[in-house]
């Protein structure tokens, strides 16, 4: 009796594993296809900066058994979203070929399971791609980069879901807000700040990646970037600069140095935080773009 009450109770246990490990990482998403939740997840953040996500347990071929990918998105902002820019580096997610979320007699290897009020095998959209309530625009040639609008913007704490071209894996989507471009990790080493940016759409990216300090007119001195220090009498000095031209949709790893006035500056107060801006012309404007905060360490110079 107890070696039959044991192995009852080993396989209630993994029963109850079973459906836990079910259960989608990412609810964000309906189920389709082979897809029980989002492969991968973009989410807003409270301060308005983007992150990719993903779910280790997603289907590996995609939703439809061979390259297409659901993905969600999450706003945690305070604001509501009107639009998402998204890029890959070497997959062309934007290269749509007909097996969208509401086809599945296109799908190669998968149930044929799709979104709640698909409104026939075209889909929610002119592609087949679409989730409710979303479009796709600004694409670029390569098929690397474009932009995927809401028709409502999304407001905080909601959701929406959208496919794209490729089984993506970690790694291979990275997203910002719309309308900015999209930089990867920021490193800094020695003096150097090392970073991906990825030029989004069908135009051309130009201008300058730079780091900036804030310095007091006063003594020259750092004031830091928090706000009680802002409201000090400041400027801002560029003290690093690289030009950017690139073309669309086009991945490139910048290296920006620490010119005359920022070396000076290290040397004479051992360390100091700056914070890395790109500088790109459209239509007329510079639109600045705050990529990441960056600290720069060195030895000060004893007299």
């Amino acid at each position: 009796m107890l070696k039959a009450a044991l192995s009852l109770a080993a396989a209630t246990t993994l029963i109850f594993a079973a459906d836990a490990s079910a259960a989608p990482l990412y609810p964000q998403c309906p189920p389709v296809g082979n897809n029980q939740g989002c492969s991968q997840l973009i989410v807003v953040a409270a301060d308005g900066t983007v992150t990719v996500q993903t779910d280790p347990n997603a289907p590996p071929a995609g939703y439809d058994g061979a390259e297409d990918t659901l993905i969600g998105l999450q706003n945690n902002s305070k604001h509501a979203v009107a639009s998402i820019n998204l890029a890959s580096p070497s997959k062309s997610i934007f290269g749509f070929d007909g097996d969208g979320l509401c086809n599945p007699s296109q799908w190669p290897s998968a149930p044929a399971v799709t979104p709640p009020n698909c409104p026939g095998t075209q889909g929610f959209g002119a592609t087949g791609y679409e989730g409710p309530n979303t479009s796709f625009s600004n694409i670029s040639p390569n098929e690397l980069t474009g932009t995927v609008n809401f028709t409502q913007p999304i407001a905080p704490g909601g959701t929406t879901y959208w496919a794209l071209e490729e089984a993506l894996q970690g790694g291979q989507l990275r997203s910002a807000p719309g309308g900015q471009p999209i930089a990867g990790p920021v490193s800094v080493v020695a003096n150097v700040v090392n970073f991906d940016l990825t030029c989004v759409g069908s135009a051309s990216c130009s201008g300058a990646a730079q780091i900036v300090v804030l310095e007091r007119l006063k003594g020259g001195k750092i004031t830091g970037v928090s706000a009680a220090r802002r409201r000090a009498r400041t400027r801002r000095v560029v003290v690093g600069s690289v030009p950017v031209a690139l073309a669309p949709g086009e991945t490139r790893t910048l290296a920006v140095k620490l010119n005359r006035a920022g070396r000076a500056l290290l040397s004479k107060v051992g360390s100091f935080p700056g914070e890395l801006t790109v500088a790109l012309k459209a239509s007329g404007t510079t639109q600045i773009t705050r990529i990441s905060k960056v600290r720069f360490k060195g030895h000060r110079r004893h007299r």
